[in-house]
């Protein structure tokens, strides 16, 4: 090879790797280039030589420790045999030789051993077992040189060592007994020793040991001397005892199941020996979930069986024990902190988890069910936890706080505190816990809910906030600014206090009658008192909806859908303000209820002038509710709406599995629709109040807002042509199928059976009945009538649909509403009519509450399914709720009134409880006083009237059927204590579960057509108004003159003067009286009433045309575009003679 030097040697081959080289007698050029060793060979056996050397170290390193420790444990173990051997040859139950034997005897057990890796030989047990027994001697003799700092120190190590031994499990059978008997004398002489090691080993025998009454006795000593002040004469450090109260609660309370491992004779001697203040006081929360339900547990049990908890007061003083206020207010506090875990678990059932192996392990993969998580599936509260949780929740419990307390002590903020506490924990208890609050009396007769509203009149933050509404913003937050002297603690405290009283207030409202509330009588407040409720809650709720962004900050995308009632943040506040907004929001409309049915408020109270500017206020609601409903559109594909409409009998059909599947993915979906609202709710603060508070919004602005609405809906859903004709100009030459579409919305009806023809025409439109329909009468002769259907036409069709439909002489059973399938067993009925709707003695109507029921009874007389009939029933409901809908829809006002008490469903359908007693009068006047009488009755009810929680109803001639209104309703008397519950529950089924499936078929029809937010804005007569006009008003003559136009001869002219005979008609109006009025209205524009925001708004605008000058002829209308055409009558005479002839011949459309 060569290497372009100029020399032919070969260089010298330095090999650094020390490897000798291997000599060969004939090298190619090739085989010395492929053995050159290349440098990152190099480098790799020098790392490889560096980690070999390493590696020899630690070897040789290693060695030396094994065998340095090997020699250490030999020479211990040596010294301790020569210790042992020692021991053996010494022991004896010399007092004075007790401190050398123990010296011994630590250092055989203890020397060269780690803690918690000893390990005892037989002859060391046995010599333990000899040990404790010089221990039990040496505490109980007296040496004759003590040395007390040596002797603690041996005491002290020895009860560690001894808790060692119980721990690791070494100590058993009789030695167990003297071990926990010696422990017992240790922990007073070392308290030390009595720490949460201490007590962890005795809840881990108490788990595993085999029990009988000597070792329970052992036990109980051992649990209870470390927590005695006092013993043998002398007293102990507080420190010490507080310390072990603390240990004992951490970790000895928290073993599960301790009753029934203890049995009820070791628990009550337990409980006799210990200080249950002292077990509260020094409780640390500083443990997990599940051992605070537990511990919660345990106490609760403790207390209800210490005999010195059954009296804590001396039936005297108005004040709580100090026992009583420390028990409330641990319960309160650990209660609170688990409030979520128990809310979600108290329910959950106690599924058989046996079979859950054999399950095929392709459920896991069926599609739609989401992989398991057993991290989230949520198992159900031990028994022993639920049943002493639950027994909080006892009317007992309730109750017997208030009645040791006076109405003049100052004990409202605890109690205010724990009830509060149950109500937010046990959220399907509610109607229960507010009725067991609001009979409650306190020890000298006063209602517990004027006890409270006594305690929130001198609340600052009342005060405050009632002065105005800004203030609310900084007691809302948290943690609260202070203000006025208000620290943040006081700020809770009494917004705990505020919560408490709305909730029992609430409850009063619906379950009192009118005449008691006007009256201020019993449990309700004084009219003032009210005021000034209702000012502090009207500032206070609107704060809590216009400033809710900056309420709730960052937090409104955080909040947990299932945290409803509680914050899992630690805020310190346990209360979620979404929730308590809403609660505010309950009781401020309740107020508003009672005061729209009775006024006792001033003109204008509700509005918030101060605060709102209507300047643009309409049009920046409706671009906030546009907003909204885009933003709900863009997650609606997230939310499944066949879920909230699954079968019952379907989802018990399901195993377990899948429905904790289900259960976990609806959850899931409630807390999204959580964070939805909360957000909608920042951003939409207006629509917000429109929806929630709309009585803070004059009436008129709100039916603006309404139309408003309508006409956003019409342009959006009829792409911009708002028009009736131009949107059929479109159908017809701009879409696909626009005809056949067109078709849909087409009907020819026939007199006399519009409700019947309207509903096969239009039934399968559904929300499609929003668009213009076009309708062809026809007389009973079979003739078309004539008109052009501008309008008019529609109009006169929907009032004469709804004038049927809602009839309560309208017969559901007629021919022509049945199908044939069904006609053989409807038969028997026909000689008794069955109209949907039926009216109370003021003519108001509401929906029949019996027709279902007659008409299962009558199928099961002949044997026949009902459900297709009930099913078709529940429809036409339906429909005559579209039909409403439609009417407000287009502005046209019907001539129907409703029940308060029905109309008040429409605007809160999902609030039950929104109806009450007082609404009972409308629907039975004489059932309403009957119960009336009842709360009223000063004798012995139960022995005077022999009731039961029990109603009937006749829901056919001679059939009566009987109801339980609770559970085993038929086996609870009507007593004076619960006949308040007794009236609320028969208010609650007559108005809403007998009525309930019409109801709700009716307001599924009323709320395709009408969104309910849009109802939300009215109360029940505000909606009355809405329906079918002002009634109480009269028509105003000159408001419709303004707003009219005039055509042909009658046209005004240059000179702005009317013609004559336009004035003679304007007298002739002003004379007549407001029902003929109301007849020519309706004879020109088909309907009765004026629009609600006047005549101006009227399309087409009123007008009147001339007919000629035949003086005979008769006036006739064009109720299609609102036409009078009237002839050039000469006189006054004449022109109200014909005028009035005309508008009361009632005909149709033939009369033009």
């Amino acid at each position: 090879m060569f290497n372009f030097t100029g020399s032919g040697r070969r260089p010298r081959n330095v090999n650094l790797s020390g490897k000798k080289s291997t000599p060969t007698t004939t090298t190619s050029g090739a085989s010395l280039l492929r053995n050159k060793p290349t440098p990152s060979s190099s480098l790799q056996a020098a790392r490889d030589e560096r980690a070999a050397r390493e590696a020899e170290r630690r070897r040789l390193k290693a060695a030396e420790v094994i065998q340095r420790t090997w020699r250490g444990r030999r020479d211990a173990e040596r010294q301790r045999d020569i210790w042992r051997s020692a021991l053996d040859q010494a022991i004896s139950l010399d007092v004075d030789q007790a401190p050398s034997l123990m010296s011994l005897f630590l250092g055989i057990a203890g020397m060269g051993r780690r803690k918690g890796r000893r390990q005892w030989s037989k002859g060391d047990l046995e010599r333990l077992d000899k040990m404790i027994a010089v221990i039990r001697t040496w505490l109980l003799g007296k040496e004759k040189k003590p040395d007390p700092k040596r002797n603690r120190y041996l005491r002290r190590k020895f009860g560690r060592l001894l808790v060692e031994a119980i721990d690791g499990g070494v100590v058993q059978n009789e030695t167990l007994e003297k071990a926990l008997q010696s422990l017992a004398q240790l922990s007073w002489h070392a308290p030390e020793i009595s720490n949460e090691e201490y007590y962890s080993a005795l809840s881990k025998i108490t788990v595993s040991a085999a029990w009988n009454d000597t070792l329970l006795q052992a036990l109980i000593e051992a649990l209870a001397n470390p927590l005695l002040p006092a013993k043998y004469g002398e007293p102990k450090r507080a420190t010490d005892v507080d310390a072990a109260y603390g240990a004992f609660d951490a970790t000895y309370l928290v073993t599960p199941n301790l009753v029934s491992l203890l049995g009820d004779r070791a628990i009550k001697k337990l409980v006799s020996e210990i200080d249950l203040r002292k077990v509260t006081s020094c409780c640390s929360m500083e443990v997990s979930t599940d051992s605070k339900l537990w511990l919660l547990s345990h106490i609760i049990y403790f207390t209800r069986h210490d005999k010195r908890a059954v009296d804590l007061t001396d039936g005297m003083s108005p004040k709580l024990s100090a026992a009583q206020e420390e028990y409330i207010n641990f319960v309160s506090t650990v209660l609170s902190s688990v409030a979520v875990e128990v809310g979600q678990r108290i329910d959950v059932e106690d599924h058989a988890m046996k079979d859950q192996d054999q399950e095929s392990e392709d459920e896991d993969e069926d599609e739609g069910l989401p992989s398991r998580q057993p991290g989230n599936q949520k198992e159900p509260l031990p028994v022993f936890v639920k049943e002493q949780i639950e027994s909080l929740i006892q009317q007992s419990t309730v109750t017997s706080l208030l009645s040791s307390t006076k109405s003049t002590g100052g004990d409202v903020q605890v109690l205010s505190g724990f009830a509060l506490t149950l109500l937010l924990v046990f959220p399907a208890k509610r109607t229960d816990m507010r009725f067991w609050l609001c009979v409650a009396l306190t020890s000298d007769g006063v209602p517990a809910v004027k006890y409270v509203w006594n305690a929130v009149k001198k609340c600052r933050l009342f005060s405050h906030i009632k002065a105005d509404a800004i203030a609310a913003i900084d007691y809302l937050k948290y943690p609260p600014v202070p203000r006025g002297g208000v620290s943040a603690k006081s700020v809770e405290e009494q917004w705990n206090l505020i919560f408490l009283f709305l909730e029992m207030y609430s409850f009063v409202l619906v379950t009192g009658d009118d005449h008691e509330f006007l009256q201020g009588k019993g449990r309700q407040l004084a009219l003032s008192e009210v005021s000034e409720l209702a000012l502090f809650l009207k500032n206070l709720a609107f704060a809590m909806y216009w400033w809710f962004a900056e309420l709730m900050g960052e937090d409104r995308t955080k909040d947990n859908g299932a945290e409803v009632y509680f914050k899992t943040t630690e805020t310190g506040r346990v209360w979620e303000l979404g929730y308590f907004r809403s609660v505010v929001t309950d009781v401020l409309k309740a107020i508003y209820t009672r005061d729209s049915r009775r006024h006792f408020l001033p003109n204008g109270y509700w509005l918030m002038q101060k605060y709102l500017t209507l300047d643009g206020f309409i049009a920046a609601v409706v671009q906030e509710e546009d907003n909204r409903q885009q933003q709900l559109a863009a997650e609606a594909a997230s939310d499944d709406e066949e879920d909230s409409r699954a079968d019952r009998d379907s989802w018990i059909s399901l195993d377990a599995s899948t429905r904790r599947h289900l259960d976990l993915a609806r959850r899931e979906k409630a807390r999204r629709k959580k964070q939805r609202m909360n957000f909608l709710g920042a951003i939409a603060p207006r629509s917000e109040i429109v929806q929630n508070l709309p009585f803070m919004i004059p009436f008129d602005k709100r039916v603006e807002i309404f139309r408003e609405f309508v006409a956003k809906d019409q342009h959006k859903r009829r792409e911009g042509f708002v028009d009736p004709d131009q949107w059929r100009f479109s159908l017809n030459n701009g879409r696909a199928g626009g005809r056949e579409a067109l078709a849909k919305h087409h009907a020819t009806i026939r007199r006399q059976h519009e409700f019947e023809d309207a509903y096969k025409a239009f039934w399968q439109l559904e929300a499609g009945l929003k668009e213009p329909i076009q309708i062809t009468f026809v007389d009973k002769f079979g003739a078309e009538e004539a008109g052009i259907d501008g309008g008019g036409v529609t109009k006169e069709f929907l009032t004469g649909v709804c004038g049927e439909a809602f009839s309560p002489s309208a017969d559901v059973t007629d021919e022509d509403s049945i199908p044939e399938e069904y006609d053989e067993w409807i038969y028997p009925m026909r000689k008794h009519k069955k109209s949907m709707f039926k009216e109370n003695p003021e003519h108001l109507l509401y929906p029949n509450p019996t027709l279902l029921e007659e008409m299962k009874y009558t199928a099961q007389l002949w044997e026949a399914d009902p459900k297709p009939y009930l099913s078709d029933i529940l429809s036409r409901y339906e429909f005559c709720g579209r039909i409403l809908g439609k009417c407000l829809y287009e502005g046209i006002l019907v001539d129907l009134s409703f029940a308060p008490f029905f109309l008040l469903r429409w605007s809160q359908p999902a609030t039950a409880s929104a109806v009450g007693v007082n609404d009972l009068r409308d629907l039975d006047a004489e059932v309403y006083r009957h119960l009336m009488a009842l709360m009223d009755f000063e004798g012995d009810v139960e022995s005077t009237f022999g009731l039961d929680f029990t109603i009937t109803t006749q829901i056919a001639p001679g059939r009566v059927e009987t109801y339980n209104l609770k559970p085993g309703g038929d086996s609870i008397p009507v007593t004076n204590p619960n006949r308040l519950e007794y009236v609320h529950l028969v208010s609650k089924h007559r108005l809403v579960k007998e009525p309930a499936l019409q109801t709700a078929a009716f307001l599924r029809g009323l709320t395709t057509i009408i969104n309910p937010n849009w109802l939300k804005m009215f109360n029940q007569s505000e909606l009355q108004t809405l329906v079918g006009g002002d009634v109480g008003n009269p028509i105003d003559v000159e408001d419709l003159r303004r707003n009219t136009i005039y055509g042909g001869v009658y046209e005004i002219g240059d000179d702005g003067e009317e013609h004559e005979s336009i004035k003679l008609f304007w007298q002739v109006m002003h004379e007549l009286d407001d029902s003929d009025r109301r007849k020519v209205l309706r004879f020109v524009t088909s309907v009765s009433r004026a629009p609600l925001l006047g005549f101006k708004v009227l399309s087409p605008r009123f007008c009147i045309r001339d007919a000629g000058d035949d003086q005979t002829r008769l006036c006739s209308a064009s109720t299609c575009v609102n036409l009078l055409k009237m002839p050039r009558y000469k006189d006054r005479k004449t022109l109200k003679e014909k005028l009035l002839y005309s508008v009361r011949s009632n005909a149709g459309f033939d009369l033009s």
